[in-house]
């Protein structure tokens, strides 16, 4: 057997260091994506559940916004409620 045959098969001992941090960051890649991909479940998970909630709330008053949305967006001013009446009157 050649005695270089053994020197080729073994692992060199200078790259202990670097072995160590591209496992590492092999590792920390691999978390970093099961973290994307749990928070993309859920915000999918999240569209879903306020859709069915939409279905719900228009089979049940006729209306697609929902409750929070209605307390997000207030009260609509008197100029905008006056412009549509207008609108409609004039017809």
């Amino acid at each position: 057997m050649n005695r270089n045959a053994e020197m080729m098969t073994s692992v060199p001992r200078g790259d202990g260091w670097f072995n160590y941090f591209s496992n590492a960051l092999v590792w920390l890649l691999f978390a970093a994506a099961g973290l994307l991909l749990m928070w993309f479940v859920a915000v999918l998970d999240d569209v879903t559940q306020r859709g069915e909630q939409r279905r719900l709330q228009q089979r049940t008053t006729g209306s697609l916004i929902l409750a929070d949305e209605a307390a997000r967006r207030g009260p609509l001013p008197a100029a905008v409620l006056t412009a549509s009446n207008e609108k409609l009157g004039a017809r």
